[in-house]
């Protein structure tokens, strides 16, 4: 049965393959069905179905934020591979991993402008990026405040901003910028002007770097890499599948009516929250005690394009692999089952209804997986189901056992969490695009302003999309609400890098703050970019009010 490997380890001859295959579904026609514009546009834009034009329903077929979240995924990168076999000379090609426990870096493959096979022929690397065939725009376009040129008094009018990507528009990473739309795309321009004279192998350093941060964390915030250990720990598949179930899971299982709360057993993390993290990593999100170039907001970092970069579908292979090895742990790899009427099993839980699907539908098992098809034995057409997907035998391929992951004793930092800080209230409809939300240490005011660099002890990742608030079917289902592990005082080092020591909770207040990209939800600054290069770059991460926001800042004694 084919094996999907690491991608660091397929031979000279299997990444040939892997890029003649790439290429090749690239170069089909944007109509053609197994091309991979048409495949990549089922996740989010250009959206099909009652998604398209009215704004009751839930653009693209993704989902996240409810139990589908990982079959239906699975099932996505199923029909990309089946793609990928219709090249020819590429039919036995599998889609490879991108992993991300033991690398710090993005595998050297994606960050080539070039591609040269072993015959010595070169072309543009399909990996790299791709460029659209077809342009399209989101005809829901978000209401912002226009800010007034006559001064601050004068009340902000309201304006739309259309979001969309034309012709041959070239997907991005960090630090560049991919908002094209009539309003930022001056700004863009400027933006990826300054940051093409730093040269590539510099960019390609930052971008490294930005990963590693968000792999490795710190003693105060666990990394990328240690939420992928926590996760194989969720006790079922409800919890560990989606951020919605998870959350309720950690309310019920952790006390939080005074704020902050005696951890009574560790947090649950779930799959999608690395996930979450992963996607903001590349598309240009960091956190805020760290200096990055403000301006830049890659495909990857938000939900509607995020697919068209090639490199969705390696992370995502990663992501299917550690399903698979929660399921290998658990011995849960012929039959999966979901908590009935659970937060995160409704079709209006976290997001809309999917093309097909009613709202207020309840998920199961049975549930279809649009846009996917299966053929029957008597050569019947019928949607793929949660059920099709669980053993990846009947998909036609495998890990290798000496990939599948296993939980290991957690890091030194989690056996210090002492406490947990909940966080609800915040409205995915007032924000435009993905964010981050920080707990940070609230400064004190006798600091220095240099020293007043807020200390993030606390984050979530939530990768979401330009236009949500106006989806009637889910509008009662954007708050997000999350769980902070807080750590007692230490001077614990993580490897050789000595780190800040973790404050003493009982001493200490904390406050939220927002980490978005888009400049028109708020004016202050969080963090001044680098200095260099010598131009100035236009800020577009901001410090905002949070709307509604229930936290209280709380001292424990």
């Amino acid at each position: 049965m084919p094996t999907r490997k690491n991608i660091r380890d397929l031979s000279t001859e299997e990444l040939d393959k892997l890029i003649k295959a790439f290429k090749g579904i690239q170069d089909k026609h944007p109509e053609d069905p197994d091309s991979f514009f048409h495949i990549a546009g089922y996740h989010g834009q250009p959206f099909r179905g009652a998604g398209y034009e009215n704004s009751d329903w839930w653009g693209g077929y993704c989902h996240h934020g409810n139990v589908l979240f990982p079959t239906w995924h699975r099932a996505y990168l199923w029909r990309l591979e089946k793609a990928l076999q219709t090249v020819p000379g590429c039919g036995d090609v599998t889609i490879p991993f991108w992993n991300q426990v033991k690398d710090d870096e993005i595998p050297p493959i994606f960050l080539k402008r070039r591609y040269e096979f072993q015959n010595k022929d070169k072309i543009d690397n399909p990996l790299y990026s791709y460029k659209l065939q077809r342009g399209f725009y989101d005809k829901l376009a978000r209401t912002v405040k226009a800010e007034q040129e006559n001064g601050a008094d004068q009340a902000p009018e309201e304006q739309l901003v259309d979001y969309g990507k034309f012709f041959h528009y070239e997907t991005v990473r960090y630090p560049y910028s991919g908002l094209v739309g009539p309003q930022d795309i001056r700004t863009t321009e400027l933006h990826n002007e300054v940051i093409s004279q730093l040269g590539d192998e510099t960019v390609n350093g930052l971008l490294n770097l930005r990963i590693c941060q968000w792999l490795q964390g710190t003693n105060r915030t666990p990394g990328i890499r240690t939420q992928y250990n926590q996760c194989l720990r969720a006790p079922n598949y409800t919890v560990f599948s989606n951020t919605t179930s998870a959350t309720k899971y950690n309310d019920d299982h952790s006390p939080h009516s005074s704020g902050l709360a005696e951890c009574e057993e560790p947090l649950v993390c779930p799959i999608e929250k690395p996930h979450n993290g992963m996607h903001l990593a590349v598309g240009g999100y960091d956190m805020a005690d760290n200096r990055d170039y403000s301006g830049a907001n890659g495909d990857m970092g938000e939900n509607d394009t995020a697919s068209f970069d090639p490199i969705f579908f390696f992370h995502h292979c990663f992501i299917d692999l550690v399903f698979w090895s929660w399921q290998v742990s658990k011995g849960k790899t012929e039959k999966l089952e979901i908590t009935p009427f659970y937060p995160g099993t409704n079709s209006v839980d976290s997001q809309g209804p999917t093309p097909g699907m009613l709202a207020g539908e309840w998920l199961s098992m049975k549930t279809p997986l649009h846009p996917f098809m299966k053929y029957e034995d008597n050569n019947t057409q019928l949607p793929f189901t949660s059920e099709d997907v669980v053993d990846i035998s009947r998909l036609g391929y495998s890990y290798d056992k000496s990939d599948i992951l296993q939980p290991h004793k957690e890091d030194e930092r989690q056996t210090l969490i002492t406490s947990t800080l909940r966080v609800s209230g915040i409205d995915r409809g007032l924000i435009a695009g993905s964010f981050v939300i920080l707990v940070c240490e609230k400064a004190s005011q006798d600091l220095k302003s240099e020293e007043q660099k807020p200390k993030v002890v606390g984050y979530e990742p939530v990768f979401s999309r330009w236009h949500v608030a106006g989806c009637a079917n889910c509008r009662n289902s954007l708050s997000v609400t999350f769980h902070a592990p807080i750590a007692k005082v230490t001077s614990a080092t993580t490897g050789e890098k000595l780190l800040d020591p973790i404050p003493d909770t009982s001493k200490v207040d904390y406050e939220v703050r927002l980490l978005t990209n888009d400049r028109k939800t708020g004016k202050k600054t969080i963090w001044a970019p680098d200095p260099q290069p010598p131009m100035d770059l236009v800020e577009r991460k901001f410090e905002v009010p949070l709307p509604k926001t229930r936290l209280r800042s709380v001292v424990v004694r």
